[in-house]
């Protein structure tokens, strides 16, 4: 359960962070490492998200074609290339949704789905387990157990997301109640955490156990491809639509990065000579206006009273999106291999985030900007050197693993 704890601790240090710095409730992550580091800072911490949202939505991609090439497996004679490039379409025509209200109702779905599937398969793994027992799998050898780790790693993703979640959460509230629901915030983040957490593990020791010959990275596909009952086709098509309708939301992270390297959507001069806060905001990847604006791109629909910008802006943020989803896809085609693929993106991406707010809060004490108690000190550099421990070893064993696949 140490993983678990140490992905909680990052998200409440960041948060804590964010306030020790006075930084406004639009604040994000990327402004955090900007005012604990400055430049390099905000640099590293937006290579990071991208990289890690990228690589879930790659991840995203070959998962939901595996799943479709178990539900189809009647049909033969089909590559899992084709598979991959018919999500990859799937994908390029839902990544095109512009406001971030469009995605609630699909990701409101796709959680009843996915717990249908999780609800499914342990209880799957508990029968099988009652009949014949727990299997042996893996072989315990260190690169067995960094690719565990990373994927461990991988599932605390939700690190790069975790503050304009607060962002939402705090929002509308009175400022004299503002300490309060902070702190009724910190108390439901350690809550859904942990719930998830207890959830992945339950699901993982008991799926570890019962099918350890799971080769594809995906449980649900394992089951449509060796049980006879056609429920497991049924969940696994649930699984591959609940993935599908979260894939627009892991790809806002990503382009909002984009879009503070290159501008929002497109240079603003190319639409109106005004400053960042008055630019035409729903075309912005992001959880939140500009600075010094009081509404959330959540709050806007095709009616809000903005004027429209240039069609120059509609047609780069829309092949800017487009690329990065084709992009997505051809990593996917590379590396055809779910289970690889998120170990790849756990150990280069997740430790990073979930080590930065340790060392923000470190620099943050040295500065004298956050004074620490030393129980925490001590947190924070093991959260460091854990961190640093799975995100070098991870990567050169799922790297090398990569290499020998591809040759």
């Amino acid at each position: 359960a140490n993983w678990k704890t140490q992905g909680i601790y990052s998200m409440i240090t960041l948060i804590q962070c964010k306030r020790a710095l006075r930084l406004p409730l639009s604040g994000t992550y990327m402004d955090v490492g900007y005012a604990a580091f400055g430049r390099g800072g905000r640099a590293m911490v937006q290579a990071l998200v991208s990289f890690l949202q990228f690589g879930v939505c790659c991840v995203f991609i070959q998962l939901i074609a595996t799943n479709l090439a178990a539900t189809l497996s009647g049909g033969r004679g089909l590559s899992s290339t084709f598979y991959t490039l018919l999500v990859t379409g799937v994908c390029l025509c839902i990544s095109l949704l512009r406001y971030i209200k469009q995605l609630w109702w699909l990701t409101g779905l796709a959680n009843v789905l996915m717990i249908t599937a999780l609800v499914s398969s342990t209880v799957e793994a508990f029968v099988q387990i009652g009949r014949h027992g727990g299997g042996s799998g893996g072989s315990g050898a260190a690169a067995d157990v960094f690719f565990f780790l990373s994927s461990m790693f991988y599932a605390y993703e939700g690190i790069a997301i975790v503050m304009p979640v607060e962002n939402g959460f705090m929002r509308f509230e009175d400022p004299n109640t503002e300490n309060e629901r902070h702190r009724s915030f910190l108390r439901l983040l350690m809550c859904a955490m942990s719930t998830i957490s207890m959830i992945m593990l339950t699901l993982g020791a008991t799926c570890g156990a019962a099918f350890p010959g799971i080769s594809t990275g995906s449980i649900t596909a394992y089951l449509a491809d060796t049980n006879d009952n056609p429920w497991y086709k049924v969940v696994n098509t649930l699984t591959m639509v609940a993935v599908l309708m979260t894939f627009p939301l892991q790809l806002f992270p990503a382009m909002e990065v984009v879009n503070d390297w290159f501008g929002p959507g497109c240079e603003p001069r190319m639409c109106r000579e005004e400053t960042e806060s008055q630019q035409w905001l729903p075309q912005v990847d992001s959880f939140e206006a500009g600075e010094g604006a009081d509404i959330g791109l959540e709050e806007l629909d095709d009616g809000a009273d903005v004027p429209p910008p240039h069609a120059g802006c509609r047609i780069e943020w829309a092949l800017r999106r487009l690329a990065a989803v084709i992009i997505c896809g051809a990593v996917a085609l590379a590396v055809n291999n779910v289970a690889l693929l998120v170990s790849l993106v756990g150990s280069i991406g997740s430790p990073g985030l979930v080590m930065m707010p340790s060392f923000i809060s470190l620099s943050l004490h040295y500065k004298a900007i956050r004074v620490l108690p030393p129980w925490m000190i001590a947190a924070d550099v093991l959260v460091v050197l854990m961190s640093l421990t799975v995100a070098v070893a991870g990567a050169y064993f799922s790297i090398s693993e990569l290499v020998s696949d591809l040759s």
